[in-house]
């Protein structure tokens, strides 16, 4: 199981606990702190590895090949950013798709395609499907317009998402404890917590460290010293990005700032994170260390 075995173990049932607590006892503004501290500090970093699996796996060294990958990248975000503007019901029913496509790749390499798309479906699904009117007044914030036929199919969405999963698990050769402990910990935590909560647990609390462990395993950082010097850079850029928007943001109520600001700015962090994973993805190799999902 490795160095990723306390998130699997302890370190996502400790946030649902977390998090039901915060719920039940500290209220909405609560959530809404936990969503923005929780994001930035626990979420963040597990992207801020990116210029350095560019670097590693893709080659990307010196001035000139850094600044065309970083302009490349910042072209990805804000091509992913554009359309929240024009088309937002769109823009959200996209966002959620390839979210699910990213949330299931934590499971990809040991329950296969299938496996994983029902594992990311259900992530991602689960809550608009047992909370519906809670999901939905969250929604609306992000598309004024209406939520989208994905929201309204939730829960057929999320019955294909668990056929795939047990199709998955069992073709699988050798799956992992945490490949049918993590869903039944989702399907609790999607019944009891808020929405929010339920993000906050999931995103901050098992994918973020789990994927920033395994990535920093793969790129031979082992400490967590030199795991701070290769996030710190983009995370304290991303940081600074976001405060760009802050003034357009102030003139909106409080909730509507932070949940535009986290969930728009993850939509348009993600598709060029996924789509260096991609092109990193056949250069990674196949190390035993890289794929515990435990």
């Amino acid at each position: 199981m490795g160095m990723t075995a306390p998130v699997g173990t302890w370190l996502f049932p400790m946030g649902l606990v977390v998090m039901l607590l915060l719920d039940r006892l500290a209220g909405e503004t609560a959530l809404l702190l936990a969503l923005a501290a929780g994001v930035a500090v626990l979420g963040l970093p597990h992207g801020a590895l990116d210029p350095e699996v560019a670097r590693q796996r893709l080659g990307v060294r010196g001035f000139a090949r850094s600044a065309i990958f970083l302009l490349g990248y910042l072209a990805l975000g804000l091509a992913a950013l554009l359309p929240w503007w024009h088309w937002p019901t769109l823009a959200l029913s996209v966002f959620l798709l390839y979210s699910a496509w990213h949330f299931g790749e934590d499971t990809g390499e040991r329950l296969g395609v299938a496996g994983a798309l029902g594992y990311g479906l259900l992530v991602v699904f689960l809550p608009l499907a047992l909370q519906p009117a809670a999901s939905a007044a969250v929604l609306a914030y992000l598309a004024p317009g209406g939520p989208g036929p994905l929201f309204h199919g939730a829960g057929w969405l999320c019955a294909a998402g668990a056929a795939l999963l047990v199709l998955g698990l069992c073709r699988a050769d050798r799956p992992q404890p945490s490949d049918w402990r993590d869903p039944l910990l989702l399907l609790l935590g999607a019944w009891l917590l808020a929405p929010l909560a339920y993000f906050v647990a999931y995103f901050c609390f098992l994918h973020s460290p789990r994927h920033l462990l395994e990535t920093a395993r793969a790129l031979g950082l082992h400490d967590w010293p030199s795991r701070l010097r290769a996030t710190a850079p983009a995370t304290l850029a991303t940081w600074a990005l976001a405060g760009l928007a802050l003034p357009w943001l102030l003139q909106q109520s409080a909730e509507s700032a932070v949940l535009q600001m986290v969930f728009i700015g993850l939509a348009a962090l993600t598709v060029p994170h996924m789509v260096l994973e991609s092109l990193a993805a056949p250069r990674r190799g196949s190390s035993p260390e890289g794929q515990s999902g435990c």
